[in-house]
């Protein structure tokens, strides 16, 4: 596979993919972000089934229906996720969408990846002292995070 590709055929390729989707993205501009959110998050998926793992939706929604955590609100056991198993090795992680990680320097402080790879039970419910519950990932059972960033095409990019 050639490293560019002929600017005439870029330009054709361009024209006909706004003419197939151009009512979809002019429909759906506002979601276009959480879309790419969602893509991401299959593509990781994809990349540990790759890899020989054994994928499982756990925490499904009515009729079966993944229910993908769009935000940093929300309790974990209100969305699905992935869990996958290699047949090999038997290792197990989880993968989940926005759910909070506990910081390495403080039990209290946390960050919202797009994306994280956890070991087996990955997250955890807790209650606040003030009474409300949280879900997050102790820093212990994470094992990597993808970070999503949707930017609009600029010329310099």
């Amino acid at each position: 596979m050639k490293p560019w590709i002929d600017r005439k055929a870029l330009v054709s390729q361009a024209k006909a993919f706004v003419l197939r989707n151009g009512y979809f993205l002019r429909k759906h501009a506002g979601r276009i972000s959480q879309l790419v959110e969602v893509a991401v998050y299959n593509s990781v998926a994809a990349y540990y089934q790759s890899a020989g793992y054994s994928l499982a939706a756990r925490n499904l929604g009515p009729r079966r229906s993944f229910r993908f955590k769009l935000s940093s609100t929300g309790l974990g056991e209100n969305f699905s996720y992935f869990a996958a198993r290699h047949p090999a090795s038997h290792d197990c992680i989880c993968i989940f969408h926005n759910t909070k990680v506990q910081s390495a320097h403080h039990k209290h402080l946390y960050y919202t990846p797009d994306v994280t790879v956890t070991s087996k039970n990955g997250s955890i419910t807790a209650r606040l002292k003030s009474g409300n519950r949280h879900t997050y990932i102790p820093n212990g059972r994470l094992l990597t995070f993808v970070e999503v960033k949707h930017l609009p095409p600029f010329p310099e990019a």
